[in-house]
């Protein structure tokens, strides 16, 4: 199974990310802080196009993702998000600002391709050995169900086609998100001294 045998990433933070931005070309920069913000994996996002990306006031984004891995199941979509991190949005912003073509990330070929990912992710293991691509998109679905995101906007930012593929990046619900958290939050009834067994 799943959780049997198979090696699980371990889940970047928002430090290792601003971290990592130091060991980093502009384009691995601009990669990394992409995936970091919309939990999208590196492969998709590097098949944006420069319209693809739209800045919105106060660090606000809006990605379109319209060859991406479950594009034949589930079409085109848009993830909405924001970057606060001044560091990470100066860092994407001058990247996009100095780009030119009609991609993000214009790549010859699947060897450049595979540049670029490797420059990402040696960048990751500079600030934390056990990183890498993967970490990414992990770290940010953890961070966003340990704020309070329920299940569903965690799969509307993921496009998991199941809740049990979600479920594996959340380390099998290890960390917990809003639905939990509001379990945890009525558990504190179990503990009064007025709690009457007899009401249903």
């Amino acid at each position: 199974s799943s959780d049997q045998g198979q090696r699980e990433p371990e889940a970047c933070t928002a430090v290792d990310v601003s971290a990592a931005l130091e060991f980093a070309s502009p384009r691995a920069r601009a990669l990394l802080v992409l995936c970091w913000v919309s939990a999208q994996r590196p492969c998709d996002v590097l098949q944006m196009r420069r319209d693809d990306l739209v800045f919105g006031p106060d660090g606000k984004l809006r990605l379109c993702l319209a060859r991406h891995k479950t594009v034949v199941s589930q079409g085109r979509h848009h993830i909405h998000t924001s970057v606060a991190d001044a560091n990470m949005l100066s860092a994407l912003r001058s990247y996009v600002d100095g780009s030119s073509g009609p991609f993000l990330f214009p790549i010859g070929s699947v060897y450049h391709r595979a540049l670029l990912m490797s420059e990402m992710r040696d960048a990751l293991r500079a600030v934390r050995p056990a990183l890498e691509a993967r970490s990414l998109r992990r770290g940010t679905l953890c961070c966003m169900a340990a704020a309070g995101a329920s299940e569903q906007e965690l799969l509307q930012w993921s496009r998991h086609s199941t809740v049990a593929a979600l479920r594996r990046y959340l380390y099998f619900e290890r960390t917990p998100h809003a639905e939990h958290q509001a379990m945890q939050d009525r558990s504190t009834v179990l503990s009064s001294p007025l709690l009457d067994p007899d009401i249903v």
